[in-house]
């Protein structure tokens, strides 16, 4: 396997790329200016001062709602919907490190939300948001829950106080999220973007420093024969009592 470059500069790059593929594929109501999506991108101490790569301190990503609209789509005759992405994903670390150590710890947080609106009406039906636990938080290390409370002056949803339940979820930043908002409501699409090398390479990425880590801490426990297991699946990713943990440490 081919090593990828965690760095601040392409990490701004990379959003710009994908963006731009999601936007040419017919999958955002408009695309955003490029110089917005570099904005959302913030460079760590580091590459701000123009060090090199190597010494990256990671970056953080924030996507408000508003800048990365999905559809309008005509769901199935039941009404036309359009969908808001956004995020706040941080990839800073205390010190810098080869592909090894990103892949083991590559995010502090990450919040990942997908609101889901009634074109006619401009009503939230729908919020879903996928969160990297905070640290002693119930719940799965990796989580999605329902509702939550919305950005701006839009009225909570009624089971906006309901915290449970925080559903097991392989990781996902906001390049994970565009892929699956493609594969849930474009197929089409999403199939024929599963034949450009360009997007390909872009979501590998992502997958190589978000989710190796989840991956490999599943692997070691169903590696174990089921008699000789000594904590369950849910278990294995608990936030409070597991071993599972994306954040990397403060000991670097």
């Amino acid at each position: 396997m081919s090593d990828f470059s965690y760095t601040c500069d392409g990490a701004q790059k990379a959003l710009i790329e994908l963006v731009k593929i999601a936007g040419d594929a017919g999958l955002l109501q408009v695309s955003p200016d490029k110089g917005i999506l570099h904005q959302c991108v913030e460079k760590c101490s580091v590459c701000s001062r123009g060090k090199q790569a190597k010494h990256c301190l990671g970056w953080h990503t924030v996507v408000d709602r508003g800048i990365l609209w999905f559809g309008p789509i005509d769901y199935r005759g039941k009404g036309t919907i359009r969908l808001a992405l956004s995020a706040n994903c941080s990839f800073r670390r205390p010190a810098p490190g080869r592909q090894p150590e990103w892949d083991k710890a590559p995010l502090t947080s990450s919040v990942v939300t997908v609101e889901i609106f009634d074109v006619n009406t401009e009503t939230l039906i729908e919020r879903h948001h996928l969160d990297l636990a905070n640290a002693g938080q119930p719940g799965p290390v990796w989580h999605l829950q329902y509702g939550g409370n919305p950005a701006g002056d839009i009225d909570g949803l009624p089971t906006s106080w309901l915290q449970p339940p925080r559903w097991p979820m392989a990781p996902m930043d906001l390049t994970l999220a565009i892929e699956f908002l493609a594969y849930s409501f474009f197929p089409d699409k999403w199939e024929r973007l599963n034949g450009s090398g360009e997007w390909l390479r872009l979501i590998g990425g992502a997958e190589q420093l978000v989710v190796s880590h989840f991956s490999r801490r599943m692997a070691e426990h169903f590696d174990c024969a089921p008699g000789r297991r000594v904590e369950t699946w849910l278990a294995a990713q608990d936030n409070e009592y597991g071993t599972l943990d994306a954040r990397p440490s403060t000991d670097q």
